[in-house]
């Protein structure tokens, strides 16, 4: 039986609502809306990783040169990104439960990511990018390395009402 390819773009769903889940525990802060919502989010966000990462890991052992052909174009081995900028995402809203998982996910996302970012760049240095594999996408591991060390910064964004926002891990 042929499986059905679970693309490593799916784990993008998972940025996006993990990412509107903070926000809106950031406006539940700043606006008064409920946070009930957002943290709903957030529990979304984790079920949909489990439940895709299961899948996805699923598919890799019994279908293991999917893998490879996965991670041998540029196109599609970039998106591996998303797996580790979305454990980065649902570290920042596992913090107010546990420091523990948050410090967990976020090792996996630094980690991971700068670890991707190593093995992709020597791989396409060893062979070569097709000028038809040229996308933003490509983009995507770099993103997450840098995003690991913004936390270190000392600047802060203005949202409004005069607040600013931090990072959680941010404890200066």
């Amino acid at each position: 039986m042929k499986s059905r390819a679970i693309p490593l773009a799916s784990f993008a769903s998972v940025m996006g609502i993990a990412g509107l889940g903070l926000a809106w525990r950031v406006a539940s802060q700043v606006e008064h809306v409920p946070s009930v919502i957002g943290e709903m989010l957030l529990a979304v966000a984790a079920t949909v990783f489990i439940v895709l990462l299961v899948a996805w890991i699923a598919r890799s052992v019994t279908h293991p040169q999917e893998l490879r052909t996965e991670s041998n174009v540029a196109i599609t081995a970039s998106y591996f990104g998303t797996i580790t900028i979305s454990c980065s995402l649902l570290a920042a809203g596992a913090i107010p439960y546990s420091k523990l998982a948050a410090t967990a996910l976020w090792a996996v996302a630094a980690f991971g990511g700068a670890g991707l970012l190593i093995y992709l760049l020597g791989h396409w240095i060893e062979r070569g990018i097709p000028a038809y594999e040229l996308t933003p996408a490509l983009f995507l591991p770099s993103l997450e390395t840098q995003l690991q060390f913004m936390p270190q910064c000392r600047s802060a964004i203005p949202i409004s009402h005069g607040r600013r926002f931090r990072s959680p891990f941010y404890a200066g």
